[in-house]
């Protein structure tokens, strides 16, 4: 367990170009191999959940490498079930949510499932977390609640206990810390 976790937070934290150059194929056709990461497309406060036997990752995407003011329109999330080849599944959108069309305020996000339905929390900048709903892990999701879930705070991370009792971690060090 302790490798396969180790493996997945060093595949989850790669930045990876393969994706980039096969921007023009259709969804369905754009892949990666992980053991090809070098910089590129951009993949910002990665999550990595496991549904249906198959790990997701849902990361931000910064819209340039050069970039140093976090210019985020959308998120991503890819998928795999051996960790070396990556499947691109969706962007999620801030026009199906609160954010609207044209933000570019698309800062960390994590996922959930409950009930049969899957949550994408998410960051609103340091303004607030969202929370957005699918039937499926690769979306599309739409917006829960029309507003915050909380606010002001942002990095929001899902905690599941050994009851299954789910918590939502998140914060922000200079205003007002972390909460749960």
């Amino acid at each position: 367990m302790r490798k396969f976790l180790a493996t997945l937070i060093l595949t989850s934290s790669c930045f990876l170009t393969d994706l980039q150059a096969e921007s023009t194929k259709s969804t369905e056709e754009r892949t990666f191999n992980s053991t090809k990461a070098e910089q590129g497309i951009g993949m910002s406060d990665p999550h990595a959940r496991v549904f249906q036997n198959r790990v997701y990752l849902y990361t931000g995407h910064d819209e340039s490498p050069k970039d140093k003011t976090w210019v985020m329109k959308k998120w991503q999330i890819f998928s795999t079930d051996d960790l070396v080849n990556w499947r691109f599944e969706n962007y999620i959108h801030p026009k199906d949510n609160y954010m609207g069309d044209g933000s570019s305020d698309c800062w960390a996000g994590d996922a959930a499932e409950a009930n049969g339905n899957y949550y994408f929390y998410f960051s609103d900048r340091k303004r607030g977390v969202g929370v957005m709903q699918s039937k499926s892990p690769s979306g599309p999701f739409k917006d829960a609640l029309g507003k915050a879930l909380v606010a002001p705070m942002h990095d929001p991370t899902i905690l599941r206990d050994k009851d299954q009792k789910s918590y939502i971690v998140y914060g922000d060090k200079e205003g007002g810390g972390f909460h749960v």
